[in-house]
């Protein structure tokens, strides 16, 4: 069975801070990146995949579709680095079965409606509180930007929301 290394929300996805540190600090066999829009945008798919270093093994499927590959075993012994787009993304994954003991938070950005949790993650309340859920049921949550960065906790997250 494969090896999750790392769930990361970061709605950049495939850039410079995965490509070149999470990577490193990761060691993965296989990129993968789960979305229901972007993986029906074969332009997307191809800008991501070329993105993505030529070292590691890359792919863009649905949730189902990961899902699918990961209770077949698809991925066996890899080691994997998921990527999710947003909150909500993430979380309908964990809604479908997708195992996960812990999810970091890279950059969710600054729009209307949302709080400042940190430097780099502003969160809606609706993205709180299916975080909350996850948590509850045992799902750590951290907020880390790059490898060399202090992991913040997911108290920071109740802190800033509660206000």
């Amino acid at each position: 069975m494969a090896n999750i290394g790392l769930i990361r929300i970061d709605y950049r996805l495939v850039h410079g801070q995965v490509v070149v540190r999470w990577s490193k600090a990761v060691h993965p066999d296989r990129i993968v990146v789960i979305d229901d829009v972007l993986c029906k945008d074969e332009m997307m798919m191809l800008v991501y995949k070329m993105a993505a270093p030529k070292n590691y093994e890359f792919s863009l499927l649905g949730t189902s579709d990961f899902i699918e590959k990961w209770k077949a075993d698809t991925f066996q012994d890899e080691t994997l680095l998921v990527l999710f787009q947003t909150v909500e993304s993430c979380y309908k994954a964990f809604e479908e079965g997708m195992p996960m003991d812990k999810v970091q938070l890279g950059n969710c950005p600054k729009e209307p409606g949302k709080t400042d949790v940190c430097k780099y993650i502003f969160l809606s309340d609706a993205e709180a509180g299916m975080l909350e859920k996850m948590k509850e049921s045992g799902v750590t949550i951290c907020m880390q930007n790059v490898p060399d960065d202090r992991e913040l906790k997911y108290s920071v997250i109740e802190k800033k929301m509660k206000k």
